[in-house]
């Protein structure tokens, strides 16, 4: 097994722990808060693709025509990823308070976002390790 693929068991750990998560937070509500739910949040702004496609597109531009250093465009793309997750994550989170989801929901909700986060930064810690020769 290649020590790359490695990094990834992390990840899908940590995603199937948000996913698990997230459907007992799920079960916990009625069939009204359920549909509520899903109208909330189709809803989103279509804004927000957009953005996190300029931020895929920025990444790219600087690739392709070696604008800067590989590991400065990474450390600036990840930093805009985070900036754009902790901003749509404010949003939901404040758009589930406004709608009096369970204070419990909430809570897994916050807590499965910060799983999938963990999962995030633990690969992408993993592959710069290697990247770099350590592993």
């Amino acid at each position: 097994m290649s020590s790359s693929f490695l990094a990834f068991i992390p990840f899908l750990l940590f995603l199937i722990l948000s996913r698990m998560q997230m459907q007992k937070a799920n079960r916990s509500l009625d069939d009204q808060q359920k549909v509520l739910l899903i109208d909330l949040f189709s809803k989103k702004s279509p804004l927000r693709y957009v953005w996190l496609a300029l931020l895929l597109g920025s990444l790219y531009a600087i690739w392709e025509f070696g604008l800067l250093d590989m590991y400065i465009a990474l450390a600036l793309y990840f930093a805009g990823l985070i900036v754009y997750s902790l901003y749509y994550g404010r949003k939901s989170l404040t758009l589930l308070k406004a709608n009096d989801f369970p204070t419990s929901y909430i809570r897994a909700y916050m807590s499965a976002t910060l799983f999938q986060w963990a999962g995030i930064a633990f690969m992408v810690f993993a592959l710069i390790y290697m990247a770099n020769g350590e592993g």
